[in-house]
């Protein structure tokens, strides 16, 4: 004999919070066009309905056609102006694809990331800062990254200053 279950039980709140989960996936995974459709994958999901965001834990991974990030732990909200990530990790990791992306970064790591994708698309990082732009790299304590204006921009501290790397791509020593 099959045993019923009482709505009320545990096993019914389990698989709400299951169905919950993957509902927010699906919803902030923008499935109506495949160029704006991104996965994610964590160990955690926590669902707060009233504000309209997602959090998620525990070898957190981001992907789209155009990046992939990887944090400790990602706050994710869907705003009027576009959607908005706030990623914490020792470090958070970014990695762009050179195929897809029309922008000139390559990869990114800082302790703390803020990631917004709408009208204004920027990348702000803080506590060890490390960007890549072509064959370039920068680090700093601090490092603003405008993609619609391709400005960059970073600020340092008295222990850790900023510091440019430029490759001579001219071919002459």
């Amino acid at each position: 004999m099959i045993p019923r279950v009482h709505p009320t039980s545990d096993t019914s709140r389990i698989l709400l919070a299951c169905f919950l989960a993957l509902w927010c996936v699906c919803i902030t995974s923008n499935a109506l066009a495949d160029e704006n459709k991104f996965v994610i994958t964590a160990e955690k999901a926590e669902v707060n309905q009233q504000q309209k965001i997602v959090t998620y834990s525990g070898a957190v991974i981001i992907e789209s056609k155009d990046f992939e990030l990887q944090a400790d732990n990602v706050e994710y909200a869907q705003q009027q102006s576009g959607r908005v990530f706030r990623a914490t990790g020792k470090p958070v990791r970014v990695f762009w694809s050179s195929e897809n992306s029309t922008n000139l970064l390559n990869n990114a790591r800082a302790n703390f990331i803020l990631y917004t994708d709408g009208d204004e698309r920027t990348l702000d990082m803080s506590g060890d800062a490390y960007i890549e732009v072509d064959n370039d790299t920068m680090e700093s304590d601090i490092i603003h990254y405008d993609f619609n204006s391709q400005l960059l921009k970073a600020t340092g501290n008295k222990q850790r200053q900023v510091r440019f790397v430029i490759t001579d791509q001219s071919g002459k020593n």
